[in-house]
Protein backbone atom coordinates (compact mmCIF):
# COMPACT_ATOMS: atom_id res chain seq x y z
CA UNK A 1 0.00 0.00 0.00
CA UNK A 2 1.35 3.00 -0.83
CA UNK A 3 1.11 5.77 1.74
CA UNK A 4 1.24 8.44 -0.58
CA UNK A 5 -2.36 8.44 -0.42
CA UNK A 6 -2.39 10.14 3.07
CA UNK A 7 -1.01 12.98 1.32
CA UNK A 8 -3.65 12.81 -1.13
CA UNK A 9 -6.29 13.33 1.53
CA UNK A 10 -5.10 16.51 2.88
CA UNK A 11 -6.35 18.55 -0.26
CA UNK A 12 -9.72 16.31 -0.26
CA UNK A 13 -10.95 18.50 2.16
CA UNK A 14 -10.42 21.90 0.21
CA UNK A 15 -12.49 20.07 -2.40
CA UNK A 16 -15.98 19.65 -0.69
CA UNK A 17 -18.33 22.07 -2.49
CA UNK A 18 -21.99 22.30 -3.93
CA UNK A 19 -23.12 18.40 -4.00
CA UNK A 20 -23.15 15.95 -0.55
CA UNK A 21 -19.94 15.74 1.66
CA UNK A 22 -19.56 12.34 1.01
CA UNK A 23 -19.43 12.30 -2.95
CA UNK A 24 -17.04 15.49 -2.72
CA UNK A 25 -14.91 13.88 -0.43
CA UNK A 26 -14.63 10.48 -2.15
CA UNK A 27 -14.42 12.29 -5.64
CA UNK A 28 -12.02 14.73 -4.88
CA UNK A 29 -9.73 11.80 -2.64
CA UNK A 30 -9.92 9.55 -6.28
CA UNK A 31 -9.03 12.15 -8.29
CA UNK A 32 -5.86 12.57 -6.92
CA UNK A 33 -5.37 8.92 -7.64
CA UNK A 34 -6.20 7.19 -3.93
CA UNK A 35 -8.46 3.95 -4.78
CA UNK A 36 -12.40 4.84 -4.17
CA UNK A 37 -11.95 2.08 -1.19
CA UNK A 38 -9.64 4.21 0.80
CA UNK A 39 -11.33 6.75 0.20
CA UNK A 40 -14.56 5.98 1.31
CA UNK A 41 -13.57 4.21 4.22
CA UNK A 42 -11.81 7.31 5.01
CA UNK A 43 -15.01 9.14 5.23
CA UNK A 44 -17.12 6.78 6.96
CA UNK A 45 -14.36 6.96 9.70
CA UNK A 46 -14.51 11.13 9.76
CA UNK A 47 -18.16 10.62 9.94
CA UNK A 48 -18.15 8.60 12.73
CA UNK A 49 -15.56 10.89 14.48
CA UNK A 50 -17.34 14.23 13.65
CA UNK A 51 -21.16 13.48 12.75
CA UNK A 52 -22.54 14.15 9.19
CA UNK A 53 -23.21 17.58 10.76
CA UNK A 54 -20.07 18.99 11.16
CA UNK A 55 -19.03 17.69 7.95
CA UNK A 56 -21.90 19.56 6.23
CA UNK A 57 -20.59 22.27 7.45
CA UNK A 58 -17.03 21.89 6.56
CA UNK A 59 -18.25 21.45 3.08
CA UNK A 60 -20.68 24.10 3.05
CA UNK A 61 -17.51 26.34 4.08
CA UNK A 62 -19.55 27.23 7.63
CA UNK A 63 -16.87 25.73 9.47
CA UNK A 64 -13.08 26.01 9.43
CA UNK A 65 -11.09 22.65 8.90
CA UNK A 66 -9.15 22.27 12.44
CA UNK A 67 -6.00 20.82 13.34
CA UNK A 68 -7.42 17.87 15.17
CA UNK A 69 -9.73 16.96 11.92
CA UNK A 70 -6.68 16.76 9.65
CA UNK A 71 -4.85 14.56 11.88
CA UNK A 72 -8.01 12.50 12.30
CA UNK A 73 -8.06 12.19 8.77
CA UNK A 74 -4.75 11.07 8.13
CA UNK A 75 -4.85 8.69 11.37
CA UNK A 76 -8.43 7.15 9.34
CA UNK A 77 -6.74 7.17 6.04
CA UNK A 78 -3.82 4.69 7.58
CA UNK A 79 -5.87 2.60 9.37
CA UNK A 80 -8.02 1.89 5.68
CA UNK A 81 -5.12 1.24 3.84
CA UNK A 82 -4.37 -1.89 6.23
Amino acid sequence: MNKNYLLILIPCTLLFACSSPKDEFIDGCTSEGAPKSICSCTYEKLEAEFGQEYLERVNNFQEPISEMFLQTMVRAGRQCMR
